[in-house]
């Protein structure tokens, strides 16, 4: 498990080539950690890394968008950022991530990537450590709660200015850490919204289906 100083070190190694999160840029991503003191180890709960792969020295970083997966060959083929395209090769050791622990088959072209790599003889060839899939972990302030369909409307603030998301919860969505209790917690939330003129702030870690709507696998609210 990763201690809170070694999460923000290992992604700030990844420097100005990512976007690890929809919304936010990743160095202001963990300004807001560093002034919350908690986000980090929020996320290194979700991602619950193996430290000693992680500080290998002959790892890099890459981000861009996924444009095929060829299951049979173990490889995915990106578009990085510079429009370069890219070959990652997948084994049993690999972990990838899509709202949790998936296969290489739960991937897809169009998909968000971001990931840990080490190289291999081959030119502009890597083979996968980490990957992470359209994850998106941003704070934002809540409008509604549909309780029926399970969606909360958000604002999120970003530098071109306010976003609205949907928010989609499950029964297995983690909501303040605790487990089998999302809708007594939205009650809980929605109740709220009456007395708070700006709507109620929540950090959400989650999957992104596109621009507009995300599922969330952990929400956070604070507790009176």
């Amino acid at each position: 498990m990763l201690t809170r100083r070694s999460f923000l070190k290992l992604v700030g190694q990844a420097g100005g080539i990512a976007l690890l999160l929809l919304f936010a840029p990743i160095r202001r991503l963990l300004l807001r950690f560093k002034q919350n003191g908690e986000g980090a180890s929020r996320a290194e709960d979700e991602l619950n890394l193996d430290l000693e792969r992680l500080n290998q020295e002959d790892t890099l970083f890459f981000a861009g968008t996924i444009i095929e997966v060829d299951v049979r060959k173990h490889q995915i083929r990106v578009r990085d950022e510079q429009g370069d395209s890219l070959v990652f090769l997948v084994d049993a050791s690999s972990f990838l991530w899509k709202g949790g622990r998936v296969s290489l088959k739960d991937l897809a072209p169009q998909d968000a990537f971001f990931a840990q790599v080490y190289p291999t003889n081959a030119p502009d060839v890597f083979r996968i450590q980490y990957l992470w899939a359209n994850i998106v972990n941003f704070y934002a302030r809540v409008q509604t709660v549909d309780l029926s369909r399970r969606t909360l409307r958000v604002v999120v603030e970003t530098p071109a200015g306010s976003r609205q998301v949907i928010v989609h919860w499950d029964a297995n969505t983690l909501v303040n850490e605790q487990s089998g209790k999302s809708d007594e917690s939205m009650r809980q939330l929605a109740s709220r919204l009456p007395s708070s003129k700006r709507g109620v702030p929540v950090q959400v870690l989650g999957v992104a289906y596109n621009e507009k709507e995300v599922r969330a696998t952990r929400i956070w609210f604070p507790v009176p």
